[in-house]
């Protein structure tokens, strides 16, 4: 009997991965390296304590790889009830970023951002919503006009740190090209023609986003087995309950092989290990590293099992272009439909998300629309800056959500975000968005409004059309607007906020910069056609911050 617990503990320990090991055995296929941990709660708790305690999510991916070795960059785990892959490497990365057509976008992303929202949608729904988005945002005029609407926030608030404080170390930057630009300058507010001129800031741009790891993770669920060199990363079965030993004997039984990794417990798998890394540890990496350590990084995938499903996690850049290129075989599902909308362009598919997709390139993402854009944000961000400056000691986080939600209320809504900035959340934004909708369609009835003027991105939303005449309901127009108000509102935020920080803590990292970043090693903004439709408007915005506050302040 003495003998007999601690083999009951050893089997309770590796339950998930005995369970799924077997599976995959059977079908004669392969899992990556990994740990997929207890029964029901797999690595969910410990990827909690990485992200949501210790705050450092790195270290949950740091830890794989030290325990399992780089390998190919995926390791098996188990999170919040499902057998999960992890993959952490940029080829693993890029196979699943790139591979929408295998690879959707489930829950919880719909429950966070809107089951119609752009991020959700697929097919011609999410091509539509997504080319609009680029269109408004992402274009060169549409940059135009966003370089000048952020820039007065951005300098006032520029100008209220310096009055609160010291902000170290922007001699390089403004070294390198800034004090050059600012001799040629016609007014105070740089153009879009100079931004783009301004390479190094670019660099700084890029290794800010980098290291601050404003979006730690991308989910996809597959919709088949996909095989990526010799594994399969993602299993499509709807297969809630069922960690390592049960997919294992699957997999055996087809012939087919995962990725290493641990899918943890039955039901939980890893789940409570991966909140831990994410929502208690804030160290959303940590899960990916403690995978490599275990199981080697291999082709940057490892199984796991997370949210009641089973899961492949990919972490390189080849596995994350390809299931990122891979629309047809990679969706969006659940969480991001709830969390973005359900018509939203991350969530829809086909003709519609490539409607949706052009608009927003055409409104934010071209040459003309950035020019505009350049244009219009300047003011807020340097008046944004002289307020600081005037405050002295400022909390950089809070300060930059202010300028930053300004910023894209008003280009996106034309509306004053000042009732809104305190709280924001989906819900919130959603009834005062329906509220704004109805006071809109009002006036449009009424003829006050030319339907052929556009006023801002909420309008254009209104009047896109698809290839039969029809227009957006109602619930696309919402989940549209607060998936891209929420996107633009957070990434930018944080991406200036973390700019701030390693600007003043790390100034000597920048004399780095001056190398550009090696290709297909970062994705900051995904990639593949589900790339983020808004990326040219958040590197905008951290343009204009970074120039302004390079020139005049210190």
């Amino acid at each position: 009997m003495p003998g007999v617990i601690p083999l009951i503990a050893q089997a309770i320990w590796y339950w998930n991965d005995i369970l799924f090991s077997a599976i995959r055995l059977r079908r004669g296929t392969k899992l990556p390296p990994g740990y997929m941990g207890l029964p029901f709660l797999g690595e969910t708790l410990t990827f909690l304590l990485y992200f949501k305690i210790l705050r450092r999510p790195d270290d949950f991916i740091n830890s794989k790889k030290r325990r399992y070795g780089d390998g190919v960059g995926m390791f098996r785990s188990h999170l919040f009830g499902s057998p999960t892959i992890i993959t952490c490497a940029p080829g693993s990365n890029k196979f699943i970023l790139q591979n929408c057509k295998d690879f959707h976008i489930r829950w919880p992303v719909p429950e966070l951002i809107g089951l119609k929202s752009v991020v959700n949608v697929e097919g011609k729904q999410h091509e539509r919503l997504r080319r609009f988005i680029i269109n408004a945002v992402n274009q060169r005029n549409s940059l135009q006009k966003i370089a000048a609407a952020v820039q007065p926030p951005i300098v006032a608030a520029l100008h209220s740190w310096a009055e609160k404080g010291i902000i170290n170390a922007l001699q390089e930057i403004k070294k390198e090209e800034n004090i050059e630009m600012k001799k040629n300058m016609k007014g105070d507010y740089i153009t879009m023609e100079e931004i783009s001129k301004l390479k190094y800031t670019a660099n700084v741009i890029e290794e800010t986003i980098r290291m601050a790891n404003v979006s730690p993770m991308v989910h996809r669920v597959a919709t088949k087995d996909i095989y990526y060199k010799g594994l399969i990363p993602l299993l499509a079965q709807a297969i809630w309950y069922w960690n390592d030993i049960l997919f294992s004997a699957i997999h055996l039984w087809r012939g087919t092989k995962l990725p290493p990794g641990y899918m943890g417990l039955p039901f939980f798998g890893e789940t409570l290990t991966f909140l831990l890394y994410f929502k208690i540890l804030r160290r959303p990496d940590d899960f990916i590293i403690s995978k490599k350590r275990r199981y080697g990084d291999g082709v940057g995938m490892f199984r796991s099992h997370l949210f009641g499903s089973p899961t492949i996690i990919t972490c390189a850049p080849g596995s994350n272009k390809f299931i990122l290129q891979n629309c047809k075989d990679f969706h969006i599902r659940w969480p991001v439909p709830e969390l973005i909308g359900l018509k939203s362009v991350v969530n829809v598919e086909g003709k519609q998300h490539e409607r949706l997709r052009s608009f927003i390139i055409n409104a934010v993402n071209q040459p003309n629309s950035l020019q505009k854009i350049a244009a219009a944000v300047q003011p807020p961000i340097v008046a944004a800056l002289h307020s600081w400056a005037e405050k002295g000691i400022i909390n950089a986080l809070q300060e930059t959500k202010k300028v930053t939600f300004e910023n894209i209320c008003k280009m996106f809504v034309s509306m004053d975000p000042q009732p809104l900035t305190e709280s924001i959340d989906k819900r919130k934004l959603t009834k005062i968005f329906k509220e704004e909708l109805a006071k809109r369609k009002l006036i449009h009835k009424k003829n006050e409004i030319s339907s052929d003027e556009s006023c801002d991105i909420m309008d254009g939303l209104m009047r896109l059309k698809d290839e039969e005449g029809k227009q957006l309901g109602d619930d696309e127009v919402v989940d549209n607007i607060v998936s891209l108000v929420l996107a633009g509102y957070v990434s930018t935020s944080l991406a200036i906020m973390w700019a701030l920080y390693f600007i003043s803590k790390s100034p000597h990292v920048f004399q780095k910069l001056k190398s550009p970043a090696k290709s297909g090693a970062f994705q900051g903004f995904g990639g593949g056609p589900r790339i983020c439709a808004g990326n040219m408007l958040a590197r905008l915005q951290l343009s204009v911050m970074l120039h302004h506050l390079s020139l005049k302040y210190k």
